[in-house]
């Protein structure tokens, strides 16, 4: 389909130095044969598996809706935390 109707699955080096004009030909006669053409016509069918599934997770992740922020609201100060701020109210007013 992307390869414009190339057969990759014939691609082939016979390692006896002989020429066959098909893999399944060389491996009847026993020769030894690296046959690339399969390797490369995984990668394709990989590397358009792996971007269909990055799309649709880019796609997904998109959708998601964002957490809303939650403003921080302070706490009331303790008893201790109280009575330290009137000391130092009325310091303020007695220096003053």
């Amino acid at each position: 389909m992307f390869t414009g109707g190339i057969d990759l699955q014939n691609m082939f080096v016979a390692l006896d130095g002989k020429s066959y004009t098909t893999l399944e030909e060389a491996k009847k006669a026993g020769s030894a044969a690296l046959a690339y053409g399969n390797f490369i016509n995984e990668v394709i069918c990989f590397l358009i598996i792996a971007s269909v599934i990055f799309w649709v997770v880019k796609a997904a992740n998109s959708v998601k809706k964002k957490p809303l922020e939650v403003s921080a609201v302070p706490a009331a100060p303790t008893a201790e935390q109280q009575l330290l701020m009137e000391i130092r109210d009325s310091l303020r007013t007695h220096r003053g």
